[in-house]
């Protein structure tokens, strides 16, 4: 058997090296994927407690400004119909109002990482993902296969100014088109608090997007499922959509 020269050998691994895309364009990729600069949804969202209670919630969802704004208004049960929400500077200052007494109310900053409407998923996770760059330093620290696609796996870690509650993220993204598959939240602990999946992706007006998503608390044991009834990446707020007074209409 003749030996391999060396030298080729590293020139193979070199090579592999330069074809490995760097973590933070992949991230940024991911990022520009999930928000679009507009969208209009309608979504179902159902709970399931760790006692095994289910409710099921309906919502329609506006964004803008690469989602910064979102609007959040439910639909059905009748208990929560009408009652709105808005995230403004990526979640950063929330409003919510209630129709029974027909009021607005500011929630305090750190209600970005309270659960909505007793879900799985918190106000930060409707918001624009800016975080990946203010909040987290991220590394590709190898590949994996999620359900048959091949992924890069990157763990993203906190920054100083990181003020949410999981130091430490890993990421699935599958490599065809940036898409995330997986998440894995830790919290400052360094337990595994959080498992987010992306199900069912369709490419939508060139976008791929994920139809379902899920998010179980494996500390909890709670879950909750939501899905997209449909979306429209045309959509075009109108002026003062994302405002206050909207928020009563």
């Amino acid at each position: 058997m003749k030996n391999i020269p060396i030298l080729f050998c590293l020139l193979g691994v070199w090579l592999s090296a330069q074809e490995q895309p760097d973590a933070r364009e992949i991230v940024n990729q991911m990022t520009r994927l999930l928000n679009p600069a507009s969208s209009r949804s309608t979504m179902t969202q159902t709970i399931q407690t760790s006692s095994g209670q289910q409710r099921t919630l309906e919502f329609d969802m506006y964004t803008a400004d690469s989602g910064r704004s979102v609007l959040l208004r439910y639909n059905r049960p009748t208990s929560v119909k009408g009652q709105t929400f808005l995230m403004l500077n990526n979640a950063e200052d929330i409003w919510t109002y209630f129709p029974r007494t027909r009021r607005v109310r500011k929630l305090a900053s750190s209600s970005k990482n309270q659960k909505v409407q007793g879900s799985d998923f918190n106000f930060s996770d409707f918001s624009s993902s800016d975080m990946w760059e203010s909040d987290y330093t991220v590394h590709l620290v190898g590949d994996s296969v999620i359900h048959k696609d091949r992924c890069w796996k990157i763990e993203a870690r906190e920054t100083p100014s990181n003020d949410n509650d999981y130091p430490r993220i890993v990421l699935f993204v599958r490599q065809t088109d940036y898409s995330p598959l997986l998440m894995w939240y830790f919290n400052r602990d360094g337990r595994h608090e959080k498992t987010m999946t992306f199900n069912h992706i369709e490419t939508i007006d060139g976008i791929p997007t994920a139809k379902a998503m899920h998010m179980r608390n494996e500390l909890e044991f709670s879950e909750t499922s939501m899905e997209v009834i449909d979306i429209d990446y045309h959509w075009t707020p109108p002026p003062g959509f994302f405002s206050e007074r909207n928020l009563k209409k």
